[in-house]
């Protein structure tokens, strides 16, 4: 597959710091330049109360039919904790993940080199929404009717998956490991860096990355929101609209090469005559 385009094109990467790395070695790869801003910061859970939970959850994994995680934040910590406990996973689990990035992150950090072992079976919804999971064959009411799922998420996630799985009769238990925490910036110092960086598109990847975003904007946005958005969602894409940014693009995907094909759609119109 050709790689798209980008020369020319300086694209702001306000993923959090531990998960730049990839998409502005991606970017650079393609002939464009990342100015590298972190919105958000990825921490673990460390209260003693959602400690408790989490580690009753993964006692329990047994008695799980099928684990979903949400996010490569959720499958990156949910995994860890999950073999610290079972270094030999109980039989017959399905793991899945929501987009290709989650889901392609769950083969190494489970160790499993091909996609279906006797222990696990993984799946990869072809996208990063709810919908892609609940339109899988194997979450059909006949197969999900009083099977317990649990929902590997970030504290305070959406409820859609859950209340789809839910009317399909499948008993869900969210298991929160980790919070999102933004970053904080002096007023005015964002738009300062898109300004003299001369960023011509910035990558935000939820709804909660875009708050982080307006916020750090604040009087600067009006100008900022000349500057187009990539997006890995219609429904993040209806928020920054909504926000006051009308130059979004949906990029259908969070991964690097989802991402990438946006970017290069916006590269080709800033090109042509």
């Amino acid at each position: 597959m050709t790689t798209p385009s980008l020369k020319g094109l300086t694209v702001l990467n306000t993923r959090p710091v531990a998960r730049q790395a990839g998409l502005s070695a991606a970017i650079k790869a393609a002939g464009g330049r990342a100015v590298e801003l972190p919105l958000l910061s990825i921490a673990p859970l460390q209260d003693a109360a959602a400690k408790a939970r989490i580690e009753g959850s993964i006692e329990d994994l047994a008695q799980f039919a099928v684990l979903v995680f949400v996010s490569v934040p959720a499958a990156e910590i949910g995994v860890d904790l999950i073999r610290r406990r079972w270094p030999r996973l109980p039989p017959g689990l399905i793991a899945l993940g929501l987009g290709p990035a989650t889901g392609e992150a769950l083969r190494p950090l489970l160790q499993v080199p091909e996609p279906e072992l006797e222990d696990l079976t993984i799946v990869i919804a072809d996208g990063s929404g709810s919908e892609a999971v609940l339109d899988l064959p194997m979450m059909s009411p006949a197969r999900l009717q009083g099977r317990r799922v649990a929902v590997f998420r970030g504290r305070g996630g959406r409820e859609l998956l859950a209340q789809g799985l839910q009317q399909r009769g499948a008993q869900v238990e969210y298991v929160e490991v980790y919070e999102r925490v933004a970053v904080a910036y002096r007023p005015g110092e964002v738009a300062a860096v898109m300004a003299r960086e001369g960023v011509d598109a910035a990558v935000i990847t939820s709804v909660e990355a875009l708050g982080c975003y307006s916020a750090a904007l604040g009087p600067d946005m009006a100008a900022a929101s000349l500057i187009p958005l990539v997006l890995p969602s219609a429904r993040v894409q209806d928020a920054a609209r909504q926000a006051g940014f009308p130059h979004a693009v949906n990029a259908a995907g969070s991964d690097a090469p989802s991402l990438l094909r946006a970017l290069s759609t916006l590269r080709a119109r800033s090109t042509s005559p």
